[in-house]
């Protein structure tokens, strides 16, 4: 990536593939806040994780990093949906949290 040989998107779009995780690009103005707020901030600021979508009883979530086992243990504290995990560039995850954990 800092050579310019490949995107930061490109990165995580292959590295989401090798994880079976889904890569999304997340247009905050579609996120309701009472979703991006499932979650209380300081849980989704120090485990870089932002709630996003609940559908069919299922919370997806937003996050520049592959899911831990300890992640998931101490997301289910907080919510009773199964949770599902979404790769999202650094960069991207800075902007969405920018505009949502306000």
């Amino acid at each position: 990536v800092a050579l310019g040989l490949v995107s930061e998107a490109d990165l995580y779009e292959a590295l989401g593939l090798q994880q079976s995780l889904p890569f999304v690009t997340i247009d905050p103005a579609q996120v309701p806040r009472r979703v991006a707020h499932s979650l209380p901030a300081r849980l989704s600021r120090e485990w870089h994780v932002l709630p996003f979508r609940v559908s069919a009883g299922s919370l997806d979530v937003a996050s520049p990093r592959v899911p831990t086992d300890e992640l998931v243990e101490v997301l289910q504290r907080f919510t009773r949906l199964d949770i599902r995990f979404h790769l999202v560039t650094p960069s991207h995850f800075a902007v969405i949290t920018r505009h949502l954990l306000q």
